[in-house]
């Protein structure tokens, strides 16, 4: 069974709080994107599906995972998804855990160009 609930925005681009483990999170997540865009669409499919690391942030475990998913032969949406666990202001519940979620994501196609990905797109990895 699968239980999960997700609420309030998600985006680390938009993110404005101040706690500075959420910003380390966020950061990890937008360092990690830009290492992806500078990637060439031959070096990303030969990339996992999904690819997870545990990355410790102040003292707990963040999850930093990287999907892929091939939308067509020609077109590629690269998500980087990274939970923080934590009871302080939570935006995702489940059976798995309660904390903050983070999800940026972009598409590449077979020429290299690269388009952000739009925030109701993302919404499944958030």
């Amino acid at each position: 069974m699968v239980f999960r609930i997700s609420f309030g925005d998600a985006s680390c681009k938009k993110y404005t709080g101040s706690e500075k483990s959420l910003l380390d999170v966020c950061n990890l997540v937008l360092e990690k994107i830009q290492y992806l865009k500078n990637l060439r669409i031959e070096q990303l499919e030969k990339w996992s599906n999904i690819e997870t690391t545990e990355i410790e942030v102040n003292g707990k475990i963040a999850t930093l995972t990287v999907f892929k998913d091939t939308v067509s032969q020609e077109k590629a949406l690269i998500i980087v998804q990274a939970f923080y666990p934590t009871w302080r202001y939570p935006n995702y519940l489940s059976f798995g855990g309660v904390g903050r979620i983070f999800a940026e994501g972009f598409y590449i196609d077979t020429k290299n160009e690269i388009s952000d990905a739009k925030d109701s797109e993302l919404w499944p990895y958030r």
